[in-house]
Parts: structure tokens; C-alpha cells; sequence
């Protein structure tokens, strides 16, 4: 599990290649999201980690969420966040 994102750049390039290629669908848009939740739960103790998870989430988030509102559900589900949060955030 080490080395969850050694690259969190390369990440966002292929999500975004993945993304605009029209190959992303909405329940792979949630796993994208509930594989990143998952990886802060685990590793989000780490201080050198933790920032780099929350920027691949908003950034993910950001780039799915205008296609695939199903994501907002699933962020609704982490303790703590609301609607207005996620708003804010688009």
C-alpha cells in the first residue's frame, strides 16, 4: 500500500485523460471517490500524506462532479460534510 500516490500529478493527468475520453462512468466516478476516502481514512494520520490525499480529492471531485452528480452522495456520507461544503467547492 506504499506509494499509494508517489505522483498525485500523474493521477490527475489520467483521470482527466480518462475523463475527456468519455470512458468514466458513473459508478467508476464513485470508486474514484470512495478510493481516495478510503486511502485519507487509512493513511490520512500521516502529516506528509494527508495534504496531497485532500488535494487529489477536491481535485477529482471537481473534475467528475459536473458529469457525475452521483458523487455528491457519496461525499454526503463523510461525517462532517453538507451540501454547502460541496458547493463552496464547485
Amino acid at each position: 500500500m506504499f506509494g499509494i500516490l508517489p505522483n498525485q500529478s500523474l493521477f490527475s493527468f489520467v483521470l482527466l485523460q480518462v475523463f475527456e475520453r468519455q470512458c468514466m462512468t458513473c459508478d467508476m466516478s464513485q470508486q474514484v471517490i470512495n478510493s481516495l476516502l478510503h486511502c485519507l481514512h487509512i493513511h490520512g494520520q500521516h502529516d506528509n500524506i494527508t495534504p496531497k490525499l485532500l488535494t487529489t480529492l477536491v481535485q477529482a471531485y471537481s473534475v467528475l462532479r459536473p458529469c457525475h452528480e452521483e458523487i455528491t452522495r457519496v461525499m454526503l456520507q463523510v461525517p462532517g460534510v453538507t451540501a454547502d461544503n460541496l458547493k463552496v467547492s464547485e
